[in-house]
């Protein structure tokens, strides 16, 4: 067999990925060791190194959500829920200006070199509505961590957090006003 696989020029810049660690895999699907991430335009790698290609194309995203257009095709929802769940570590979820009637919950970690952000559109500020007498949280953290919030308005939910951390790191919440909420933010170290 051959000892190097080369290609010389890949015609495109792509993101080469390195497992490290191995082993079982453990609940939920994860296995123990890590992933790097490095942009290359040529490749050498001995066979089966535990390495893969993706083209830089497909990561990181940029999700967009409008009350008006969904196209998931294109990366473009009318729930912010959905394109939240389709978020990837290292995805952007840009939300334009609208009132969402919805609550977020995280369903999945960034790293700590591929966060995943979501926030609000440039120069727009986003609205998620509650109801006055839930009992549930408007946008939940649930033992996630590298997750990032920017420029929200979370409003009306008397009977619960506007928003909810239990557990995880390295969550940053920045310029979001979150009022008529139960609590504004409630932090748990679940």
């Amino acid at each position: 067999g051959e000892d190097t696989v080369s290609i010389p020029n890949l015609g495109a810049t792509y993101r080469r990925v390195t497992a490290t660690g191995g082993g079982a895999v453990e609940a939920a699907g994860t296995m123990p060791g890590s992933l790097s991430y490095s942009s290359v335009t040529s490749l050498s790698m001995p066979p089966h190194s535990g390495e893969v290609l993706l083209r830089s194309g497909s990561w990181p995203r940029t999700l967009l959500v409008t009350p008006w257009l969904q196209d998931v095709t294109a990366g473009c929802y009318t729930s912010v829920q959905a394109a939240v769940s389709a978020a990837l570590p290292g995805d952007t979820v840009l939300v334009r200006y609208g009132v969402y009637r919805e609550r977020i919950t995280m369903p999945r970690s960034g790293t700590p070199a591929a966060w995943i952000t979501l926030k609000a559109y440039p120069g727009e500020r986003p609205v998620l509505e509650g109801s006055p007498s839930t009992s549930q949280d408007m946008v939940l953290l649930d033992r996630v961590s590298c997750i990032r919030i920017q420029g929200f308005e979370i409003r009306n939910n008397t009977g619960a957090a506007g928003i909810r951390v239990d557990g995880g790191q390295n969550i940053v919440l920045e310029h979001n006003r979150v009022h008529e909420c139960g609590l504004g933010l409630e932090v748990g170290a679940e």
